[in-house]
């Protein structure tokens, strides 16, 4: 029985889980948001939350010990202590908020966003829309919330199944016969336009030759009428 034995094995021996679990923390303090199983996000949330109070405090013996446990990434660390530590120096705790998410696709895995508290501006709630489409964020760390949300709208396009269904489809149709029946009378209206200006040029040109064509008929009459005088 496991007893007050408060740590996630999460499948990892000591070394494999403190590299992945650096490995995640230097991801979310990079990207502020990700997207991980629900264990790993709770075992990161207790990871992460005592190195942001050490990042506080700005010393150098401080510094040491968060650039140990971040595997010596010096840009991770610069970010903590400059940009993230200094949100919370009010805060006395609780950095970082879970927010359950639907389960993976390929192995049902249950699927939590983690982010920090007081971040880019992201919302609390995820979307509906984005818990029913299939296909975004399937089992990799998606690094921003932003490039989630635009994975979203990028699958709904596709597949048109959102919070409408079958609807989506039509209207998506719809507006493709739309633009298609456009395409089709710009199209219309370019050929009768290059008719009408061969037609104009035609007439052009059929004007410029007759008054070429008099000039020439009155040559010959004055010639006839020289020839007919001579004769007489």
């Amino acid at each position: 029985m496991r007893h007050k034995k408060h740590i996630m094995k999460l499948g990892r021996t000591h070394s494999h889980r403190k590299a992945t679990l650096a490995n995640m923390a230097s991801t979310l303090i990079l990207h502020e948001r990700i997207l991980t199983t629900r264990t790993k996000a709770k075992a990161l949330k207790r990871f992460i939350e005592p190195l942001v109070t050490r990042a506080k405090n700005n010393t150098l013996a401080n510094k040491r010990i968060v650039l140990s446990r971040l595997f010596n990434n010096r840009k991770v660390m610069s970010k903590l202590f400059d940009v993230i530590a200094p949100r919370y120096i009010e805060r006395p705790g609780g950095y970082t908020r879970i927010i359950n998410y639907r389960k993976r696709m390929n192995d049902n895995a249950e699927q939590s966003f983690i982010e920090f508290v007081e971040g880019k501006g992201y919302s609390t709630k995820i979307t509906m829309q984005s818990r029913l489409v299939k296909g975004a964020g399937d089992g990799k760390a998606s690094g921003d919330a932003k490039s989630t949300d635009s994975s979203v709208k990028k699958t709904t396009k596709k597949t048109g199944k959102g919070l409408l269904g079958g609807k989506k489809k039509k209207a998506l149709k719809k507006d493709e016969t739309a633009d298609e029946a456009q395409d089709d009378t710009a199209a219309d209206g370019k050929t009768k336009v290059k008719k009408k200006v061969k037609a104009t040029k035609k007439k052009a040109v059929k004007t410029d030759r007759k008054p070429a064509a008099k000039k020439s008929e009155k040559k010959e009459t004055a010639k006839k009428k020289t020839t007919k005088k001579k004769s007489e």
